[in-house]
Formats: structure tokens, sequence, C-alpha cells
């Protein structure tokens, strides 16, 4: 017997297999159930850091990119501004620029990882620390999670999101935020600044 959202695993499959046939208790058990998982390790690592200021960016440009250091000075002073966490994917590019400026700035840094961007496969180290990170095997943990970094629950509360030069990964998120505050499910009554950073008019 199941009281409101507790449900145990076992009631679960029985549910979605009673529901949408016995197939889908297989669905339950396996990727369903490690997409929640990944969730609730997120959503930990997000009560434990505190929301912020969430960047998204090219996994691909490098540090010689006149972008990279153009990134780094931007977090460098909207941490110390603003003194939350910098949130960003983990990975390398304009997220470790990012990542870079809040920790010249001596503010917490911390993300929401995944092991594969685009063009590149992330290793296992990291210039996050162990307890300032979660690694996700899919897209949608890491998405929804780093979408509720930058939500501000309370009027207090100093957050944003900010898109620094990227492709179509970068591209994606943007629009999905977008369509989020369109339709006003972001999750929150206080508006968040959005902000698209056209260096050398990347976004043209």
């Amino acid at each position: 017997m199941g009281l409101g959202a507790e449900v145990s695993p076992a009631l679960w499959s029985w549910l979605h297999a009673k529901i949408h046939g016995e197939r889908a208790g297989d669905v339950v058990r396996s990727s369903a159930e490690a997409v929640q998982k990944e969730l609730l390790d997120c959503y930990a690592l997000i009560e434990k850091m505190g929301r912020g200021v969430v960047y998204y960016g090219s996994a691909r440009l490098k540090a010689d990119s006149p972008h990279f250091q153009a990134s780094i000075e931007l977090s460098k002073r909207l941490a110390l501004l603003l003194g939350v966490t910098t949130w960003s994917g983990g990975g390398p590019g304009m997220m470790h620029a990012a990542s870079i400026g809040a920790q010249e700035a001596g503010r917490p840094v911390a993300g929401i990882r995944i092991a594969r961007e685009a063009g590149t496969t992330v290793k296992s180290l990291s210039y996050l620390t162990p307890d300032a990170q979660v690694m996700c095997r899919f897209l949608s943990s890491r998405k929804v999670a780093l979408t509720d970094c930058g939500v501000r629950k309370e009027a207090s509360d100093r957050t944003a999101y900010v898109f620094l030069p990227g492709g179509l990964g970068t591209m994606d998120e943007f629009f999905e935020i977008l369509t989020l505050l369109q339709l006003k499910k972001l999750g929150t009554k206080h508006p968040v600044p959005v902000l698209l950073l056209n260096y050398g008019g990347c976004y043209d």
C-alpha cells in the first residue's frame, strides 16, 4: 500500500505493468529508476550548494579562444557581485572558463556533469571537487537539474542563466529556458535574468 507519492519500487513496477503492459515493468526497473536516482543526487547537491548563476556554453572552445578569457572575467565579476554558487555542466570549454572565474573570486562552484560532451568524452577527473559535482548518464536528468539550479525560490535569491558562445547543445538549453519562461513553467513567480552573450557576433 502506498501513501501519496510514497510508492515502493515493487509497487511502482506493478502499477506501470498493469497500466501499460508487462513490458513497462522492465522499463521502470531500468532507465526510469536510474533517472530518478540521478535526479535525487542532483537535487541533494543543489540543496547543499545553493542555487546561483548557471552557465551554458561550448565544450569545444579552448583556452586560447578570446571567448574563454572573456567568460572568465564575466564569471569572476558576477561571482563577486552576487556571492552565490556558480553552476555549469562541469565540462571543458566555456563551462570550465566560468568555473575558473568564480574560483578566482573565491566563490563556490559546482557542476552537473555528463560523460560525453559535444566532440569529446569527459574524463572522470574534473576541476570540480568530488563533493561539488554529480555525474549523470542521462541528459534528461542533467537538463532538469541545471534548470533548477537557477530557479529563484525566494525573492532574495540571486540567480541567472548565462549563455556563453556555443553550438546546438547551448541553443537547445537556451530555447528550453525561453519556452519555460514563456509558458510560466519555470517553477517560480520571481523573474530570473537570462543573458545571451554575443561574443564575436557568434549569435548574429
